[in-house]
């Protein structure tokens, strides 16, 4: 910016010096041919004549403003124009994009995404009436061949599945997709209310069963959270008496047992599952066992975890995926990304939310790219 002075200042001077004859005092100290005598000549000459002079005042006036723009006034009005920075949340997602060209995913795409290419379907089960959320959900399909959604209340748009009320037996409403949708590799099912961090996802093995953390309980010390209530512990011991007395004549029962006694022993299980993956193998145990459950009225979060371990022939560690993830509540969001970024699944998602939004957007399009 000062060059920039500096040439301005030249060009005005030569200009006004090309342009203008100014009156100058000019001492002449020749002398006459009289020794004596000193003669000073006063003369009113052009500037090129004169071996010094002073500007004008009115054109020094003028450089010097020209001056002050240049340097003091249009600097410091572009700084004021300057935009604020982004915030720290959108500052750090876009951080942890790779440097890649910028992808619009309303734009149709011309290749599958991993979703896409290995065939499994989406659930996206509502445990109560907040279809409002619909429209903004159907993003998910930018990444897999189908997403289907489940509620308690009828729909244009959603398979009616009463049963999964409050999410007391939700375990029936993928049943009810599989038997609908029975041609795909496997399902992922997940409460409207949980955002699967689909771009970790990808490095499970889609032929073992995904669930997160099954936790074990001693049966005389279930006495607190669900275990008291009819759903729980009381319906838990309906389930496994009616297996007890059907594997007597049925060696599919006798063999689900067997897989439950050898991995957890007399132990009760439950695990939070509003985000779980079934593969296709596994189809026809599941829906032996969920028919049982649903019987017996075993609540959601007791039920999928036995039946994972029902389902399991070796070892948990060999069938089962058992996913790590986030309660966003009373939480900072930002700082879960920043922190752990390992993570499978967000809880829960507020769709009210412009930035819980933006968190939706970001993990669709991260995973477009990944």
């Amino acid at each position: 910016m000062a060059l920039g002075a500096a040439i301005i200042f030249l060009a005005s001077y030569i200009y006004f010096s090309a342009t203008t004859k100014a009156v100058v005092e000019c001492s002449d100290n020749s002398t006459s041919d009289n020794p004596h005598t000193e003669q000073t000549v006063t003369a009113t000459k052009k500037i090129s004549q004169c071996s010094s002079f002073r500007f004008s005042r009115v054109r020094f006036l003028i450089i010097l403003l020209i001056s002050i723009l240049l340097v003091v006034v249009i600097p410091f009005s572009s700084l004021q124009q300057a935009p604020f920075p982004r915030s720290y949340a959108l500052n750090h997602l876009n951080q942890s994009i790779p440097a890649r060209k910028p992808v619009n995913i309303n734009l149709t795409r011309k290749f599958l995404s991993y979703w896409e290419q290995n065939n499994v379907a989406l659930v996206i089960h509502f445990n109560q009436n907040q279809y409002q959320i619909i429209d903004f959900l159907t993003i998910y399909r930018k990444l897999f061949p189908i997403v289907i959604f489940t509620g308690p209340d009828p729909h244009s748009k959603v398979l009616h599945c009463p049963e999964g009320r409050s999410g007391l037996y939700a375990y029936a409403c993928l049943s009810r997709v599989i038997t609908l949708h029975p041609n795909y590799t496997g399902y992922l099912m997940s409460h409207f209310d949980v955002l699967p961090i689909f771009y970790n996802l990808e490095k499970k093995d889609l032929n073992r069963i995904w669930i997160p953390l099954i936790a074990l309980t001693d049966p005389s010390k279930a006495n607190n959270w669900h275990w008291p209530k009819p759903t729980g512990k009381k319906a838990f011991d309906r389930f496994f008496s009616t297996l007890r007395n059907s594997s007597q004549n049925n060696t599919l029962y006798s063999k689900y047992l067997d897989n439950y006694m050898r991995n957890v022993g007399k132990n009760l299980t439950s695990s939070f599952s509003d985000i779980f993956y079934l593969p296709k193998r596994f189809v026809s145990d599941w829906f032996v066992l969920t028919d049982l459950m649903l019987q017996n009225h075993l609540f959601l979060e007791i039920g999928f975890a036995a039946t994972s371990l029902l389902m399991t022939s070796t070892t948990i560690s060999k069938e089962i995926i058992q996913l790590d993830g986030e309660n966003w509540n009373g939480k900072d969001p930002v700082s879960s990304l920043y922190d752990k970024n390992n993570l499978e699944y967000y809880h829960r998602i507020r769709h009210q939310s412009k930035l819980h939004q933006y968190f939706v957007e970001f993990i669709v399009r991260r995973s477009l790219i990944n």
